[in-house]
């Protein structure tokens, strides 16, 4: 259990270091997606800044694949219809957030 705890830790600090990367990935990879196929300013979804669109994505789960690499959920507040946002991240490198679901 010792060790699985380190495990988690290690891993949440990781994200939280660079949590200003994965939001830009975020941003970079969905905002465009969504104000031009997903937004309905007519139905109650406006076109969103990057500001706003990053305060409706929130971090829901932290999946460790393997030791070095985890999965990002998070919730899309509705906006993606209740897709999951994710993002993979090996040690290598952070792919591209996606819709999943």
């Amino acid at each position: 259990e010792t060790e699985l705890a380190q495990l988690a830790s290690q891993v949440l600090e990781r994200v939280d270091r660079h949590w200003n990367q994965i939001q830009e990935n975020i941003a970079d990879s969905l905002l465009r997606t969504y104000n031009t196929s997903w937004a309905d300013p007519d139905g109650g979804f406006p076109e969103l800044t990057r500001d706003e669109f990053l305060a409706k994505i929130t971090l829901a789960q932290v999946q460790l694949m393997e030791e070095d690499a985890i999965t990002l959920y998070f919730g899309d507040s509705d906006i993606f219809g209740g897709h999951v946002v994710d993002v993979f991240w090996t040690v290598e490198k952070m792919y591209p957030a996606t819709l999943v679901g």
